[in-house]
C-alpha cells in the first residue's frame, strides 16, 4: 500500500506539472499574438489562409481530373453498351434472313438432292438459279452466300467479286472448321484482303432432322463491315465523345472485324487499328484499364456481346481527354499567383488602413475635448472603425439638436399659422374680384359674360375651402359641380360636344368625397373628345349595386393603345402610401383618395381601346350621413394631445 501510495503521489504531481506547462505555454503563445503589430497580426491570420487555399485549389484539381475520367468512361460505356444493342439487332435480323433463306424452297431441294442422281448437274443449275433469287431477296445486304455440302459441291448467290482460287480458299477453310459444330456464329474473314476491304462472314452448320434427314451442309453469308462502321459514325458524333478515340469490334477469336476513327483515316489512326487487340486481362464481361500502345497511352474500355462472343473496345487517348481541362489547369495556376499577389496587396492595404483611420479618430477626438464642438469623425467606410466614429457622430448630433430643436418647432408654427391665415384671405379676395367683375358686366348688359363669371365663382367656391379634399359632400353638390364644368366648357366650345348625366335619383341625397367626379369628366375632356372637331360624346352614369355607388364615365374619344392603358392600370395599383406626393387631380390622384379614405376595395377600373373611346368607373360606399370620418379625427385629435 505505501508503494501504491507513492506511485500515485508521483504520477499526480507529474499530471499537475503537465497541466500547469501546457497552460503556462498557452498563456505564453496568447501573449506573443497579442504583442504582435497590427501588420503581424494580419500574416499570422492570412498565411494559413493562403495556404489552405492553395491546398483546396490543388485537391479540386485533383477531383475535377478524376471526376472528367470517371464521367468519360461513364459515357463511353452508355454508349458502347448501345452500340452493343443496334449490332444485336443488325446482327439478329441477319441470322433470321439467314434462318428463312434456309427454310426456302431453294435450299431445302438442295439439301435433299442426290449427287448419284443421274441428272444431278441439270438439277443443281436450276437450284442455283432459284437460290440466287432468293439469297439476293431475303439477304439483299449480303456481298454473297453460299451453301454446301463439300468444297466443290455448293450453290452460291452474288459472289461475283469472288475469285474461283479466293472462293475455294474460303469454303475449304470454313468446311473444315465448322461443318460439325453447331449454330453459326459471326467471324473475320480468313482471307487478309478481303479483312482489308471489311469482309466478314456469317457461318452456320446445318443438319438434318428425321423425317428428312441430309448430310450436314454450311450456309455462309458474306458481309460488309460498312453497318458497323455506321454505327461506330454515327454514335462517335454525340455530345461527350472524343474524336481521336478508336472504336473496333473483335470476334471470338480476337480477330478485327471493323475499327473507325471519327477524325483520321485507318491508316492516320493514333492505334494501329489492325494489330491492337485484347490482352488475357480484358478477359471480363466489361470494363476498363489504362494501356501503353505505341509510347502512348490510352483508356481503354471494353464490352462483350454476348449472343456473337464479340467485344467491343474504344480507346481514348489520355493526353485528348485531359486537352479539355488545360484550360481550367492554367486558370487554377494563374488564380494561385493572384491570389498571393492579393494577399500581398490586402496585407498592406489592411495594415495600412486600420493605423491610419485608429491615428484619425484619436485626433478628432482630441479636437472635440479641446472645444471644437462642430467637428467631426468622417465615415467613410463601413467596418467597425467607421461605425465607431459614425455612433460618436451621432451622440454629438443629438446633443446639437437638443440646443436647435424648439426654435425650429417655433418657425414651423409661425409658417403655418401664416398659411392658414393666407388661405382664408386669398379665396375671400379672389371671390371679392369675381363679383365685382360679374356685376360690372351685368351693369354694361353682358348677360353671357357674367353667366360664365358666375359659373366660375361657383366652381372656386366648391374647390377652395380649407381641408375640402377630405370632406364628404352630398352627392348632388357633386353633379352640380360637374354641371359648372359643363357649362363653362360649352361657353368654349359651343354645341360641338354633348354631355349626358344619367343619375339615380336615389343616390342624390347619399355622401360621397369631394372632387372625385369632375376631374374624371375632366379627364373624358382633355384626353379623349378634346381633338374631335364634333361628334364628342361624354355620359355620366350613377346607380346603387348593393352596398356600394357605381359611377362609370364614358367616352367616345381617342381611347388609348394597349401599352398605355397596361402602364396607367399599373401606376393605379400602386399603394398611394408608397408614391411620392404629386400637384395632380387626375385620375391616380382620385384613385388615391378613394383608397386612402375608404380602403382598397374602393378604386378606379379603367378600360379603353383605341379609336373607340375610355371608360372610367369607380365604386364608393353607400354614405348616408357626413360623418363618416368624425371618429377617425377625434381618435387622431387625442392622440395629438
Amino acid at each position: 500500500m505505501v508503494v501504491f501510495f507513492f506511485f500515485f503521489v508521483y504520477y499526480y504531481k507529474r499530471a499537475i506539472i503537465t497541466t500547469m506547462t501546457i497552460r503556462s505555454l498557452k498563456r505564453k503563445v496568447y501573449n506573443a499574438f497579442a504583442n504582435l503589430s497590427i501588420r503581424g497580426k494580419i500574416v499570422f491570420v492570412f498565411v494559413p489562409i493562403l495556404l489552405s487555399f492553395v491546398l483546396i485549389v490543388t485537391l479540386i484539381w485533383a477531383l475535377m481530373t478524376d471526376s472528367l475520367q470517371n464521367q468519360i468512361i461513364a459515357n463511353h460505356q452508355l454508349m458502347l453498351e448501345i452500340i452493343r444493342q443496334e449490332i444485336q439487332r443488325e446482327t439478329s435480323s441477319l441470322i433470321l434472313a439467314s434462318e428463312r433463306l434456309m427454310s426456302a424452297q431453294a435450299a431445302q431441294r438442295y439439301l435433299l438432292s442426290d449427287m448419284n442422281f443421274d441428272n444431278y448437274e441439270s438439277l443443281l443449275k436450276r437450284i442455283r438459279l432459284l437460290f440466287n433469287r432468293e439469297a439476293s431477296s431475303m439477304l439483299p445486304s449480303a456481298v454473297g452466300v453460299w451453301l454446301l455440302k463439300e468444297p466443290d459441291d455448293y450453290v452460291a448467290a452474288g459472289d461475283s467479286r469472288f475469285s474461283a482460287p479466293e472462293r475455294r480458299e474460303i469454303l475449304e477453310v470454313f468446311h473444315e472448321r465448322y461443318i460439325d459444330t453447331l449454330g453459326g456464329r459471326f467471324i473475320s474473314s480468313p482471307n487478309t484482303n478481303f479483312r482489308r476491304t471489311g469482309i466478314f462472314h456469317y457461318v452456320a452448320s446445318v443438319h438434318g432432322t428425321q423425317p428428312f434427314p441430309h448430310p450436314p451442309c454450311l450456309l455462309v453469308v458474306n458481309l460488309n463491315n460498312r453497318f458497323l462502321l455506321n454505327i461506330f459514325r454515327l454514335y462517335s458524333a454525340e455530345p461527350g465523345a472524343i474524336r481521336s478515340s478508336v472504336y473496333r469490334v473483335y470476334d471470338f477469336e480476337n480477330n478485327l472485324i471493323a475499327a473507325y476513327c471519327r477524325d483520321k483515316k485507318p491508316s492516320e489512326s493514333p492505334v494501329d487499328i489492325g494489330t491492337v487487340g485484347f490482352a488475357d486481362m480484358d478477359q471480363t464481361v466489361q470494363g476498363w484499364q489504362v494501356r501503353n500502345i505505341n509510347g502512348r497511352k490510352f483508356l481503354h474500355i471494353y464490352q462483350t456481346v454476348h449472343n456473337l462472343d464479340w467485344k467491343l473496345s474504344v480507346h481514348i487517348p489520355l493526353d485528348d481527354v485531359m486537352a479539355g481541362s488545360r484550360i481550367y489547369q492554367m486558370v487554377l495556376i494563374i488564380a494561385i499567383l493572384l491570389a498571393f499577389l492579393l494577399f500581398l496587396l490586402l496585407l498592406r492595404l489592411t495594415t495600412r488602413v486600420i493605423v491610419s483611420r485608429i491615428s484619425e479618430m484619436a485626433g478628432t477626438m482630441s479636437r472635440i475635448s479641446s472645444g471644437e464642438i462642430e467637428r467631426r469623425f468622417p465615415v467613410v467606410y463601413g467596418d467597425e472603425i467607421s461605425r465607431l466614429g459614425n455612433d460618436f457622430n451621432i451622440m454629438l448630433d443629438r446633443l446639437q439638436y437638443l440646443t436647435i430643436n424648439v426654435a425650429k418647432l417655433n418657425l414651423r408654427q409661425r409658417e403655418a399659422e401664416l398659411a392658414a391665415l393666407q388661405s382664408q384671405i386669398n379665396p375671400h379676395f379672389l371671390y371679392n374680384t369675381l363679383e365685382t367683375i360679374r356685376m360690372s358686366a351685368i351693369e354694361a348688359e353682358a348677360d353671357s359674360i357674367a353667366e360664365q363669371i358666375k359659373t366660375l365663382a361657383d366652381i372656386f367656391r366648391y374647390t377652395v375651402v380649407p381641408g375640402g379634399l377630405k370632406d364628404l359632400v352630398p352627392i348632388r353638390a357633386e353633379l352640380e359641380h360637374v354641371r359648372d364644368y359643363i357649362r363653362i366648357q360649352r361657353y368654349r366650345f359651343g354645341d360641338r360636344h354633348a354631355m349626358e348625366i344619367d343619375v339615380a335619383p336615389e343616390i342624390y341625397e347619399l355622401y360621397t368625397l369631394r372632387l372625385i367626379l369632375q376631374p374624371l369628366v375632366e379627364n373624358a375632356y382633355q384626353h379623349g373628345i378634346r381633338q374631335m372637331r364634333s361628334g364628342g360624346h361624354i355620359t355620366l352614369h350613377g346607380r346603387i349595386d348593393g352596398e356600394e355607388v357605381i359611377f362609370t364615365i364614358s367616352d367616345n374619344g381617342r381611347g388609348m393603345s394597349e401599352a398605355r392603358l397596361a402602364e396607367l392600370r399599373a401606376d393605379l395599383s400602386r399603394s398611394p402610401l408608397t408614391r411620392p406626393s404629386l400637384p395632380s387631380i387626375g385620375l391616380v390622384n382620385v384613385n388615391d383618395r378613394l383608397r386612402l379614405a375608404f380602403g382598397d376595395k374602393y378604386h378606379l377600373k379603367l378600360d379603353s381601346h383605341e379609336a373607340v373611346g375610355t371608360t372610367v368607373s369607380l365604386n364608393i360606399p353607400v354614405l348616408t350621413t357626413n360623418e363618416y370620418f368624425a371618429k377617425g379625427r377625434a381618435e387622431d385629435d387625442e392622440a395629438v394631445e
